[in-house]
This record gives C-alpha cells, sequence and structure tokens, in this order.
C-alpha cells in the first residue's frame, strides 16, 4: 500500500467525495526554537523512552531520535505544493 491508497482509504472511510489535494511536508525537530518548558518535558519524555527496560525496538529509537534537535526537511518534498499553488493561481487570473 502506498500513499495513494492511504489517501483513497481516508476519503472512503470518512465519506468525502471531494478530491482534496494532499502534500508530504516532513518537519523536524528544533529544541533551540521551544520555550524552555517544552524542552524540558521533549528532554524527560526522551530520556524515559529510551530507558524503559521492557521497551520495544521503535520505542527505544524514538528515544534516541528525540535526544537532539533535526530537520527532515528537503526543497523536492515543497515542490508539488508549489506547482500546485502556482498553477491554481495561473487559473484564477
Amino acid at each position: 500500500m502506498d500513499a495513494t491508497d492511504d489517501i483513497e482509504k481516508v476519503w472512503s472511510d470518512n465519506g468525502i467525495d471531494e478530491r482534496i489535494p494532499h502534500f508530504y511536508l516532513p518537519g523536524g525537530l528544533r529544541y533551540d526554537r521551544m520555550p524552555w518548558g517544552e524542552k524540558l518535558l521533549m528532554k524527560t519524555f526522551a530520556t524515559m523512552m529510551s530507558k524503559r527496560p521492557e521497551m520495544k525496538e521503535i520505542e527505544a529509537s524514538t528515544g534516541i531520535s528525540l535526544k537532539k534537535s533535526y530537520s527532515l526537511f528537503d526543497p523536492i518534498y515543497a515542490k508539488p505544493l508549489i506547482e500546485h499553488i502556482l498553477s491554481n493561481s495561473k487559473a484564477s487570473s
């Protein structure tokens, strides 16, 4: 099952007839931009996730990935959204 199948399933499960454009825009985690309270909560959660004795592999990797800032953004993901916006702005002009 690919992303298109997932979208079709969501539409059918929720009775959506109109096709709404979907865009995948991964983000990341920026501790340097978080207020101190949120940063503290995230660091505490990451520590708890990485130290649970009964944790599964996915939980361990979640704890490890939350310990530091990272970015998943790549301009290639923005291209379909930009093209959609530009094509709709030309059509409405």
